[in-house]
């Protein structure tokens, strides 16, 4: 560059020069990068240079990163820095720059995600919903809610509590993290739907034969047998079965506190694993409310471990002498005692007569024992012999000169074969076949009373003399442990057991006028047991075998006859209405089977109905059963209900009768008897064919009330079939017995067939509807009219006879 100056006046011009040297200019790089880059993502890179005609550049100065072909730049690390470097060239102007930038890495999120998860069965199990998006190794899973509703394990398999009130749970997903993701978390609310069936399923008393319990209580029980707890604010049972009663054992003599069920309810209820009375006497307050005690196993009373002490007394008669010759009168002797109590006695009579005259002979007496109760309501006669020695060829009985004689049910003989050459003595049973009553029968009934015996002389021609009588009476049961139910009038009063059964022994029940249930989904057994004082309603009931008295066993499978009164068992109701020993109106009893009734000398007394039924356990439709009805039926006796199944030569007696011993009441048989049935061929492997293959009940069959009516009925027996009232109706009913040897017997008020088929006459045996009857190979009838009756009178299979006959109707 020259500098001019032209002078002046005094000065003169002049310039200079001076070089400068030209410098390419700086310049700046704009640069601006996110200060955060999470890992395996990407961002792109922009940079503006002050020479905007130039290019700028990036590269990677340091740090877990990279440049993708795109040009972004990529994260490969969750954690460090990364230093990027923006270049901008230089041209003939500027000089090339460059800036920095530090981006600090960051861990990225795991995204987990559950698939659809349907609602879930409580009690049910099953696998956690599909999980996605866990990066790091296997995620683990946890319930949030910790009151049991739901757990899961360490392989993701859930199982489903059963908690009441829970409606959901949540699943918690964790995902561990690392050096480049984050932990990752995830809920996922799963529903819960009450599995109804199971709920059902697990109460109990819904697996009965019969509905003891409905609306409120019922749903209660099932919420208390299934659930093991409850939300907070859920209502329903204060405990749980499962949880707080299944390990508890009860006491029958301190029960503890009832149990919460629902809001309003208007019983007591206990729940254990087991229930108890020990021996000894147990008082229950029922404090006038229903009360339910369930435990899975019910066992009251037991065997003693020390002989009991045997209660016995002896009646002596007053009144002893000559005995009328050939005379209707006789002689009667009487005693008046009030000894006894309410259990049942064995009777055994002790008595002895000797010949005062020359030609007193031991065939000429008749006897007979009497016993009427102190109330006056019940009076019961034993024929104890006739004609003892009597034969078909010597009809007049034995020429002896006397006796002194033990009578007793338990004796192994007869007295009435006996043919001693002088005086009979030793021990015998009553001579007298086919009647209803047996000596011990007198005893069964208050014991205290007025004891008659009558002696008579049927021929004459010599005079006996009674020179000694007496009645010993034992008392039966022995029991261990006496309960009294007090404060329960008209309540009723429910002992349930589980699957474990229900068994009372030795055990002596005084209601006072509560109603009983024994109800049990396993088995029922009673023996050596009496129940008094029973309001006007009783029921015992199981979904397998019931078993009652004495039982068969393998080694021993017909009881002895002692064994059968000692184990015998009595329901006796409270009271009558009248002081003609009536039942009150509207008194049921009722034993109820699922498989099979097995009852040896049982007792049900002064019921206006009682029931003997055998159940489908699925179907709960009655498969067959005996009903008794009547206001004067004082006892239904059971001599024995016993299947062939449990003992082949098993027999079915059963009778109802009034105060005075006499046939009383409707007995009705409707489908099969409830015992377990034994084809015939098993019983007997010469029987073959469709007689074979026949379903038997019993070897024998004996039934008694004053109307008897077969309605539906199908009986089978291997000898007999008899059936004593009377009126009887037979309808629509299947008699077969299964001998050839055999006999179907009807015994009626006038021994005669009504012969008009479809009508009813009292003291006749009628016929409606289509019957058949079958006695082995030898007679095989139907009748389904009149003419039907009149064929088989006619021919020979229906007879009207005074004594049986064997194979004849």
């Amino acid at each position: 560059i020259r500098a001019l100056t032209s002078g002046n006046d005094n000065y003169l011009g002049a310039d200079a020069v001076q070089a400068i040297t030209l410098a390419k200019a700086g310049q700046s790089v704009n640069f601006t990068l996110p200060s955060t880059l999470t890992y395996n993502t990407s961002t792109g890179l922009s940079a503006t240079a002050q020479d905007s005609s130039g290019s700028v550049s990036f590269s990677l100065v340091s740090g877990p990163a990279k440049f993708e072909l795109n040009g972004q730049l990529k994260a490969l690390s969750g954690t460090g820095t990364v230093v990027v470097r923006a270049t901008a060239a230089g041209d003939q102007n500027y000089s090339s720059a460059f800036a920095e930038q530090t981006i600090q890495l960051t861990k990225a999120s795991q995204n987990l995600s559950f698939t659809t998860v349907p609602s879930l069965l409580t009690g049910s199990s099953g696998s956690m919903p599909v999980l996605s998006g866990a990066q790091v190794g296997a995620p683990t899973f946890s319930i949030l809610e910790t009151d049991g509703r739901a757990s899961i394990d360490s392989s993701g398999n859930l199982q489903i509590g059963k908690i009441l009130g829970a409606a959901s749970f949540t699943i918690h997903a964790t995902a561990m993290g690392d050096s480049n993701y984050l932990v990752g978390e995830r809920d996922v609310l799963v529903g819960i739907t009450p599995d109804v069936n199971a709920i059902t399923a697990a109460n109990p008393f819904r697996r009965m034969l019969s509905s003891p319990v409905v609306g409120d209580e019922r749903t209660a029980l099932d919420q208390l047998f299934y659930y093991t707890g409850k939300v907070a604010s859920a209502t329903g049972p204060a405990t749980f079965y499962q949880t707080d009663d299944q390990n508890k054992p009860l006491d029958l003599a301190n029960l503890g506190s009832s149990a919460q069920l629902f809001q309003g309810q208007n019983a007591n209820y206990y729940f254990g694993s087991r229930l108890e009375a020990a021996q000894g006497s147990t008082g229950v307050n029922l404090a006038g409310k229903n009360a339910v005690i369930y435990a899975n196993k019910v066992s009251l009373g037991s065997v003693s471990l020390t002989a009991p002490v045997v209660s016995t007394s002896t009646i002596e008669g007053d009144t002893v002498g000559d005995i009328p010759d050939g005379s209707a009168v006789g002689l009667a002797s009487s005693k008046t005692t009030s000894q006894a109590g309410s259990l049942p006695y064995a009777v055994r009579l002790n008595l002895a007569i000797d010949p005062s005259t020359a030609d007193a002979f031991l065939g000429d007496y008749v006897a007979y024992l009497r016993h009427t109760s102190a109330d006056g309501l019940n009076t019961r006669t034993v024929k104890l012999f006739e004609h003892i020695g009597a034969t078909a060829e010597f009809p007049e009985g034995s020429a002896g000169t006397g006796l002194s004689v033990l009578m007793s049910d338990w004796a192994t003989d007869s007295i009435a074969p006996q043919d001693p050459a002088g005086i009979l003595t030793g021990s015998y049973r009553p001579g007298v076949t086919d009647q209803l009553l047996s000596l011990n029968d007198l005893g069964a009934i208050d014991a205290s009373g007025i004891w008659t015996l009558w002696v008579g002389d049927t021929s004459p021609g010599g005079t006996g003399k009674l020179t000694s009588w007496s009645v010993q009476l034992e008392q039966l049961l022995q029991p261990t442990t006496v309960v009294d139910l007090v404060g329960g009038a008209g309540q009723n009063v429910t002992l349930a057991a589980g699957n474990e059964g229900l068994a009372v022994s030795s055990t002596w029940i005084r209601a006072n006028q509560a109603n009983l249930n024994f109800l049990s989904t396993g088995s029922l057994e009673m023996s050596g047991t009496q129940i008094e004082g029973v309001g006007s309603q009783f029921l015992a009931e199981a979904v397998g075998p019931v078993k009652m008295g004495a039982q068969s066993t393998p080694a021993v499978p017909s009881p002895s006859a002692d064994t059968v009164d000692r184990e015998q068992v009595r329901v006796l109701a409270n009271t009558v209405t009248d002081g003609g020993g009536v039942a009150q109106p509207g008194s049921m009893a009722v034993i109820r089977t699922g498989d099979s009734l097995e009852l040896r000398n049982v007792t049900i007394r002064n019921f206006a109905e009682t029931r003997l039924e055998k159940v489908d356990s699925t179907s709960k439709s009655t498969v067959g059963r005996v009903l008794i009805s009547g206001s004067a039926v004082r006892d239904f006796k059971i001599k024995e209900l016993v299947g062939a199944a449990i003992n082949a030569d098993a027999k079915i007696q059963m009778a109802a009768i009034d105060g005075n011993g006499a046939l009383a009441g409707d007995m009705t048989v409707e489908g099969g008897l409830p015992v377990a049935t034994k084809l015939a061929k098993v019983i007997d492997s010469t029987i073959t064919g469709t007689l074979g293959d026949t379903a038997v009940h019993a070897k024998s069959v004996e039934l008694a009330a004053r109307n008897l009516n077969f309605n539906n009925a199908t009986i089978t027996a291997m000898d007999a079939i008899t059936a004593r009232a009377n009126t009887i109706l037979v309808q629509n009913s299947f008699m077969t017995v299964v001998r050839s040897s055999g006999m179907i017997n009807m015994y009626v008020q006038s021994g005669l067939v009504n012969q008009t088929w479809g009508s009813v006459v009292a003291g006749q045996v009628n016929f409606a509807g289509l019957s058949n009857f079958r006695i082995g190979n030898v007679v095989n009838f139907s009748i389904a009219n009149s003419s039907d009756i009149a064929n088989a009178m006619s021919t020979g299979q229906l007879q009207q006879v005074s004594t049986p006959q064997a194979g004849k109707v």
